[in-house]
This record gives structure tokens, C-alpha cells and sequence, in this order.
């Protein structure tokens, strides 16, 4: 009995142990994106950019991670010639706890909470009209989870999805100097599939495909008889793809 303990008390340590909970992780980052504004109809198009971070995940502990992403590029109308240059950062910190479970097959689950804060740049080029600048400034609270599968040493499958309580929608208009418009605040959220293989002992490499679904609200503003002052809601909805190297140490 006493060996056996022995045994299993080694074997657990050395999991723990064997472990390199903190990484760097950079990559880049594509998405296809519609958009739909009230009014004015659907816009497609390609967007580019970057991912990156730091993540502290260790087995039967705390989980932490600090993360950035941008994207950049152009949605356009096929039917006629408008477009909108876009812009789209967002970072923020996750914390969470890591629960791990299973022998011959790992098996971790991680809820997390956390604070994030979205930027978004949209300069629209509407034929007949000079181009106008819109600016959304959105802090939220994320609240999420994933759940993982290691059936081989080499390779992780994971399920990851996030609902994101957006805390207010700010708007500026660069050609309304000196005013800010709050708009509705709509819940967003994203899914995404995160597959990894281990390159090496220190190395890995993550393909993740996602989904992701953005919304902001109608304006506040109200003239003196109740009438809105003409923002109208916009969906951003994208699909696409993350590669990213991370290092674990």
C-alpha cells in the first residue's frame, strides 16, 4: 500500500513538475468580415493583423493570461463603390483556475473572468460623400471557458468560447469635433477551436480556427421630442483563422 502511494505521489510530481506553465505566443491573424449597417446594407471583406500574449497555465492552479490582437484591412459594398478602412484592436487580462483530470488521456477545464477593452476604427468612403471617421471605444468583462483533450503527447484539441459583457459603447465622430456619443450596449461573444502540436520540448504550434460576433446598439441621444439622433445599430460578424509560436518556459 505504501508503495503504491509512493508511486502515485512520484508520478503526480513529476506531472506537476514536468510542466512549463508560463509561454510567449505570437502569430498572425486573418478574418473574413461582414458588416451590416441599418440602412445602408452588408459589407464584406479581408482583414490582417497580429496575435499575441503571455499565459501562465498549470495544472490544479490558477490560469492568467494577458493578450493582445489587431487586425486591418477594407470591407466594401459589391453592388456600388463604398468602403470602410478598418481598424480593429482589442487586449486585455483572463484569469481563471485550470482543473486536469485523466490518465492515459489529459483532460483540463478552465473557467475564467477577466477585463478586456475593444477599439474599433472605421473610416467610411462612401461614393459622393467625404470620408468620415467613426470611433468606438468598448471596455467589457469577459466571461469564458475552455476545455481541452490530449490524446496523444504531441497534440491538444481544445473547445474555447466566450460571452462578453460590453460595459458601454463610446462613438466618435471626427467630424463632430468635441462630442461623444454613448450608444446601446450589446452583448458580444466568439467560439473558436484551438488545435496544438508540440514541436518541440519548448516550442509549440497553434492553428485556431474562430468565430466571432460583435454588435453595438442604437444612440442615446434623444432631441427635446424623443426623436434618436441617428446612429444606427451595426453587427460585425468575422470568421478566419490565428497561427501562433508560442515558447514555454
Amino acid at each position: 500500500m505504501k508503495k503504491s502511494l509512493l508511486i502515485f505521489l512520484t508520478l503526480f510530481a513529476t506531472q506537476i513538475f514536468a510542466e512549463k506553465p508560463s509561454s510567449f505566443y505570437l502569430g498572425p491573424k486573418y478574418k473574413r468580415s461582414r458588416i451590416d449597417l441599418e440602412g445602408l446594407g452588408s459589407f464584406r471583406g479581408n482583414e490582417w493583423g497580429l496575435t499575441a500574449g503571455y499565459e501562465y497555465s498549470k495544472n490544479y492552479s490558477f490560469y492568467a493570461n494577458v493578450f493582445f490582437e489587431g487586425t486591418f484591412g477594407s470591407v466594401k459594398q459589391s453592388s456600388i463603390n463604398n468602403k470602410m478602412d478598418m481598424t480593429d484592436l482589442l487586449g486585455g487580462l483572463k484569469i481563471g483556475y485550470v482543473v486536469a483530470f485523466g490518465t492515459s488521456v489529459m483532460c483540463r477545464f478552465i473557467p475564467y473572468i477577466g477585463y478586456g477593452y475593444h477599439y474599433i476604427e472605421e473610416e467610411n468612403r462612401f461614393t459622393g460623400f467625404a470620408p468620415v471617421k467613426y470611433t468606438y471605444y468598448v471596455p467589457y468583462l469577459p466571461f469564458g471557458g475552455s476545455f481541452s483533450i490530449t490524446p496523444i503527447d504531441a497534440l491538444t484539441l481544445t473547445l474555447r468560447g466566450e460571452y462578453q459583457y460590453n460595459l458601454e459603447t463610446i462613438l466618435d465622430i471626427n467630424t463632430l469635433k468635441g462630442a461623444r456619443w454613448s450608444l446601446d450596449s450589446k452583448p458580444s461573444w466568439f467560439v473558436e477551436l484551438p488545435i496544438t502540436w508540440n514541436i518541440a520540448d519548448y516550442l509549440h504550434l497553434s492553428l485556431t480556427p474562430f468565430y466571432n460576433v460583435f454588435k453595438s446598439g442604437n444612440s442615446k441621444a434623444v432631441t427635446n421630442s424623443g426623436l434618436a439622433l441617428g446612429i444606427q445599430p451595426q453587427s460585425y460578424t468575422s470568421w478566419g483563422g490565428k497561427l501562433a509560436l508560442s515558447y514555454h518556459f
